[in-house]
């Protein structure tokens, strides 16, 4: 805060902004041409980031180990930390003068997260990449 009111980042981080959104969806295909759920919302970084998690581990399956009479274990597909990571990321590293949304598309076979962003000027991505 300075002079009493909360700074950029502090603001998109905790209040509601017209500016950061999040689509999410299912889709039956990568070709995307059949959607079978849709959500758009926006709303401060911090909300719209745990509603992303919220929405891949329970949009993604799970199994139930169970292992004698105690309760069952369940486990999901993605490791809950990795799906933090990963929508967390898409957020850090968004490009904040775009409005376009943070997505979320869930495949049978995978889940995509994408980010309205792309390396700083002068920065060659294949470089980090190792290429």
């Amino acid at each position: 805060m300075r002079g009493g009111r909360l700074l950029n980042a502090a603001e998109a981080l905790f209040c509601p902004s017209r500016g950061v959104g999040l689509k999410m969806g299912i889709l039956a295909t990568h070709a995307r041409t059949e959607i079978l759920d849709l959500h758009q919302e926006r709303g401060a970084v911090f909300q719209l980031a745990r509603r992303a998690q919220l929405y891949i581990l329970t949009n993604t399956r799970r199994r139930f180990v169970i292992d004698g009479p105690g309760p069952r274990e369940e486990v999901p597909e993605l490791p809950p930390d990795a799906v933090r990571e990963a929508v967390i990321n898409a957020f850090a590293h968004r490009d904040w003068t775009s409005s376009a949304s943070v997505q979320v598309e869930i495949y049978n076979d995978s889940v995509e997260v994408f980010s309205p962003g792309w390396f700083i000027e002068g920065q060659d991505p294949f470089v980090h990449l190792g290429l």
